[in-house]
């Protein structure tokens, strides 16, 4: 074999290992958006697959999708500026069904939220993401995820209203901040 034949077989087999490497970081890079979405589905209950795709190519994952989902559903809390125990049992059960860890930095942030409501500026920031992430998804898109959001904040209103299970499910300030959100 000429010097010529052994660059060239060197230089093919080069190419050909770094096109390799590329597929198999292609693979990876793919199994890590296809475990974000599964991740992202299971916090979110959200089951629109090019949603949940269209998510996770915006850079957001478990964390951002729970630490953001968890803001109308403290505001619905606090719209009264009294937290009642039915609201933060409601709420904690919300933390622990989207698999927010007792000993995370979410779980001592959002625990904070529940001792003291957070400053109006934290609603401001959320509704500056959902207008910027909106502009990303389809109108089925945005409905799933309005529905999704909005209908875990009721759930939080409702969870305190009436008088011995009469009467309306939530004050006139929640139904007022629902409205809002």
């Amino acid at each position: 074999m000429s010097t010529l034949q052994r660059h060239g077989r060197s230089l093919e087999e080069l190419f050909f290992h770094k096109h390799n490497r590329a597929l198999v970081d292609q693979l990876h890079r793919d199994d890590t958006k296809q475990q974000k979405s599964r991740q992202l589905a299971e916090a979110t209950g959200i089951t629109d697959k090019a949603l949940l795709d269209q998510l996770v190519s915006l850079n957001n994952d478990q964390t951002t999708i729970v630490a953001f989902g968890l803001i109308p559903l403290i505001e619905i809390a606090w719209a009264d500026l009294t937290m009642q125990t039915e609201e933060r049992d409601a709420l904690l059960h919300v933390a622990d069904q989207q698999g927010i860890a007792r000993d995370s930095v979410a779980w001592k942030v959002f625990s904070q939220w529940l001792q003291k409501r957070p400053p109006r500026e934290l609603l401001h920031a959320w509704k500056t993401y959902i207008r910027a992430l909106c502009e990303h998804l389809g109108p089925d898109q945005r409905g799933e995820l309005r529905d999704k959001l909005l209908g875990r904040a009721r759930s939080v209103a409702e969870a305190a209203g009436g008088f011995l299970g009469f009467g309306s499910k939530m004050s006139d300030a929640e139904e007022k901040k629902l409205a809002d959100l």
